[in-house]
């Protein structure tokens, strides 16, 4: 490629590799140096199933799996560079005990070397095994394969875990990712363990947008011939005796890292918490595959495998609660794991990627997987992406939804577009989409009109669901879920006689909504109405989540201010990490990046949110989210009046250009203290390019302020609060995107004209 012709191409990247002009040069003199290098090749092997020929009440057809592959691909071709050629996928009856085992040793084992990345990756079924055999009878647990549940006892057709063990270890590469979308039950149904004070839930399905992917029966029975004669085969080329192998899969020894939907002290990692897979507006698809690959799409080379996780883990936690524990196993997870040493990002982050594009090259299809799911159910039609151009004289072009169904959309060019002729040695046409862009959030639409969706408990009586239809549908934007309607609470009887709750969709309860015994449902509905409103206004504020395409420059810590000072949480903007900053701690601490999961806060301890401007604007800042009681929280500043007869107002905590503050103030009344009860606490902090004028606004109606410090309350009207706040980012969106004329029923926001970064932690 001539030099002209490469600087073209790779003038995009200035910014993001922070490469001056003497740089690039230098960069490009080495150019054919490396495309004549040798390079590590990308191998995958992505496994889901769906159609098992399930029988009985024990086990039921999965809806998910198959998204969750084609979520695996996308991500892997499209975000880390892999070959298509070298992702070989296998669904339903492709994937049989003989298939997986086939295809593991031809596509992989035969095909990877030292230094390779290779991918394995499972949704589906596990269970329990109880094998009896010469060697007297043991325990082990297997993934199914879409034959196996068929198969009759005196020759099983799971794959165990010491199969898949030596499959893992046979493989020359210690670059390996293993990810188990599965869980398995540890007793019979019969002898399964009530969770908290509740029973009569169906233990396989909550309903028909929520199931887990365990088998409640453990079987018993022996291995098939050909599962002892590949045992066999390779012990023999690992050089590993049976006793070996054993005490290797009981102590985790799985080569490279291995990431896994629930958490086990054995290989693999599938137990002691079910694996959720629900249904959204569309799809269907496990729980920690999406929340997974989803982050993924926006990760940085330098980020940790075990940042990437705990990320993850917060996704599936909104959700379920605390029915479902991720977790990172393997010789590999005790220290960070930056992708760039493990999984390479092949290109710049994003939030999704043109998959096809229709013969007249204006048109063509989006996978949005780079999307929360909290956001992705609301999509709007007419959203706007930015897509990332592919040389640096190409102006930024844009894409627009004019249909979608579930994780793909159907996007058209809205940008005037370039007439000029591209150069000799430059095959990109400004004026058409291209198969494997990558796109950035721009405009978001979101309807007005959202509300929350609460299914009822299938075994209620038909007379108390009447009942609490008819109670429910009283309360403003609440309504029943129908048919297969996807859901964001539960409201169920919780024990006997008659004690009546709100339950997340993970079937966990949460804290303060059970009464007494012998209450009338309709009266249960009615007590809580309150708490139900607080739900809402969450789910409106999560609405707002945009760490991952904001444009704004923003960093926030959380941080304990007592008994110990550390840093407990750190976040920012994807725009921030190419700014090259010092680190926002005045120590320089920032979370440790081998920890796994939600962090946890004790009950007492204060804490303070340190947050950055990093851009040359003034911007302002909002706090507010859901402590673990369930109260919404927000924080302010007041402003007092020298007239006594006015009241005092309420005013924004503004940050300048290239400031960074602590709130509370130090200097302030205000305390953040973590109270009880312990819970999941998840709290935003806002910035926007204007003041959230009709945010204070509404909290005022609701608020008594003495004084002028910083305060921190629970406001009376949250639903209307959270709604404010999204006209203000409106507002702010509408003034720089002087264009666009949305419908009065629909809201638009402009990823330019704010940030919401979020905070999930675990009192305790």
């Amino acid at each position: 490629m001539k030099r002209r012709a490469f600087l073209q191409r790779a003038g995009w990247l200035l910014a993001a590799l922070g490469l001056t002009e003497t740089g690039l040069w230098q960069l490009s003199d080495r150019y054919q140096q490396v495309l004549a290098a040798p390079t590590s090749r990308k191998l995958a092997l992505l496994i889901g199933i769906n159609r098992y020929p399930c029988q009985g009440s024990l086990c039921e057809p999965l809806q998910g799996c198959l998204t969750d592959v084609a979520l695996q691909r996308e991500l892997l071709v499209h975000r880390f560079g892999f070959q298509p050629q070298d992702v070989l996928v296998l669904t339903d009856q492709q994937a049989t005990w003989q298939g997986i085992t086939d295809a593991f040793l031809n596509h992989l084992t035969a095909q990877a070397k030292a230094g390779d990345v290779v991918v394995f990756h499972f949704s589906g079924y596990s269970r329990q095994v109880n094998l009896t055999g010469d060697d007297g009878a043991t325990v082990q647990h297997s993934l199914v394969p879409v034959d196996a549940l068929d198969a009759p006892v005196e020759s099983l057709s799971d794959l165990l875990a010491e199969t898949l063990l030596l499959l893992l270890r046979s493989l020359p590469t210690d670059q390996l990712t293993t990810i188990l979308d599965t869980s398995y039950t540890l007793r019979r149904k019969s002898e399964a363990a009530k969770l908290s004070d509740r029973d009569n839930f169906d233990m396989l399905r909550v309903s028909t947008f929520l199931r887990r992917r365990d088998r409640l029966d453990a079987i018993s029975g022996q291995p098939c011939y050909a599962e002892l004669a590949l045992q066999e085969q390779l012990r023999s080329q690992l050089h590993l005796t049976k006793t070996q192998v054993s005490l290797a899969r009981s102590t985790g020894q799985i080569p490279g890292i291995l990431l896994t939907a629930t958490s086990n002290s054995s290989m693999p990692r599938v137990g002691n918490s079910p694996a959720f897979e629900a249904r959204w507006s569309g799809f269907s698809a496990g729980l920690f595959t999406y929340a997974l690959t989803q982050h993924l799409w926006s990760a940085t080379p330098a980020t940790s495998v075990q940042v990437s996780l705990s990320r993850a883990i917060g996704t599936v936690e909104q959700v379920v609660g605390d029915a479902q524990h991720p977790d990172l196993g393997g010789q590999k997870s005790q220290a960070p794991l930056p992708l760039a040493k493990h999984l390479p990002p092949d290109s710049m982050p994003g939030n999704g990627v043109i998959t096809e594009v229709d013969p007249d090259g204006k048109t063509g299809r989006l996978w949005l997987a780079g999307l929360p799911p909290t956001v992705l159910e609301y999509y709007g039609i007419n959203s706007l992406f930015t897509l990332s151009p592919s040389t640096a004289d190409i102006p930024t072009k844009r894409v627009q939804i004019y249909s979608r169904d579930g994780l793909t959309a159907r996007v058209r060019l809205v940008e005037p577009v370039s007439s000029a002729t591209p150069s000799a040695g430059q095959p990109d046409n400004p004026s058409v989409l291209m198969p494997g862009q990558r796109v950035q959030e721009a405009v978001r639409l979101l309807p007005r009109d959202v509300g929350l969706t609460i299914a009822l408990d299938p075994n209620l009586e038909r007379i108390e669901r009447v009942d609490a239809t008819s109670a429910l549908g009283t309360i403003p934007y609440v309504k029943v879920a129908v048919g297969d309607q996807s859901a964001d609470y539960l409201f169920g009887k919780v024990s006997v006689p008659n004690r009546y709750g709100l339950l997340t969709i993970g079937q966990e309860l949460l804290p303060g909504t059970v009464g007494e015994g012998g209450e009338a449902i309709k009266q249960a509905v009615h007590r809580v109405a309150p708490y139900l409103q607080r739900l809402l206004a969450a789910k409106l504020l999560r609405l707002t989540a945009n760490e991952a395409s904001s444009t704004l420059p923003v960093r926030i810590a959380l941080e304990l201010a007592q008994p110990d000072e550390k840093v407990v949480v750190y976040h920012e903007t994807s725009t921030v990490r190419t700014l090259g900053l010092p680190p926002l701690s005045p120590t320089g601490a920032t979370p440790s990046a081998t920890l796994v999961g939600i962090p946890t806060i004790p009950v007492g301890s204060r804490i303070r949110y340190r947050v950055q401007n990093a851009s040359d604007r003034t911007l302002y800042l909002m706090i507010m989210g859901t402590d673990s009681n369930g109260s919404i929280i927000a924080l302010y500043t007041g402003s007092s009046s020298t007239v006594p007869e006015v009241k005092p107002s309420l005013q924004p905590i503004v940050l300048s250009p290239s400031e960074t503050l602590v709130v509370p103030q130090p200097s302030s009344s205000a305390e953040w203290i973590v109270r009880e009860p312990a819970g999941l606490a998840e709290f935003h902090l806002f910035l926007s390019v204007r003041p959230f004028a009709q945010t204070l606004a509404t909290l005022e109606t609701s608020t008594r302020l003495i004084g002028s410090s910083q305060r921190i309350s629970s406001p009376e009207n949250p639903v209307e609060v959270a709604r404010a706040l999204l006209q203000d980012l409106q507002a702010a969106s509408l003034s720089l995107e002087t264009t666009l004329s949305p419908p009065s029923d629909t809201l638009a926001l402009n990823v330019n004209a704010w940030a919401t970064l979020s905070v999930v932690y675990q009192v305790v």
